[in-house]
């Protein structure tokens, strides 16, 4: 399916960013130029899983935001988020928050929880 539909702006991630939501073949066919994953904080179920989180974190140039402050350490099992984010380097928001992405006929801007736009990215054609 993900090369039916071909590379995408913006990717929501499937199940919370769980293990088995997204796999290599399918991230590198839809290849996000962002990545949003909607999860609770130090829920029980480790999401978002590290796997995830370091398949998107290959991709150059995609940025991964969060909602929540993902795992942190010692208050589950499940390793910390933190620890898989900082492979993005500045490409990254942990406990984004609301997420609001407003759109143009070129381009989109995202802006998370009480800060500053994040970035204004051009919208790929297929």
């Amino acid at each position: 399916m993900a090369k039916v539909i071909g590379s995408v702006d913006v990717y929501r991630a499937h199940h919370h960013g769980s293990k088995t939501s997204s796999n290599k073949a399918f991230a590198q066919a839809l290849a996000p130029q962002v990545v949003i994953v909607s999860s609770g904080r130090d829920n029980s179920y480790c999401h978002p899983h590290p796997s995830i989180l370091d398949l998107f974190a290959k991709q150059p140039g995609t940025w991964m935001l969060v909602t929540s402050a993902g795992i942190t350490p010692a208050k589950t099992k499940c390793s910390p988020t933190k620890n898989k984010m900082s492979a993005f380097g500045s490409r990254q928001v942990l406990g984004a928050g609301t997420i609001r992405i407003s759109a143009q006929a070129d381009n989109f801007t995202i802006k998370v929880t009480n800060k500053p736009p994040l970035k204004t990215w051009k919208v790929r054609g297929n």
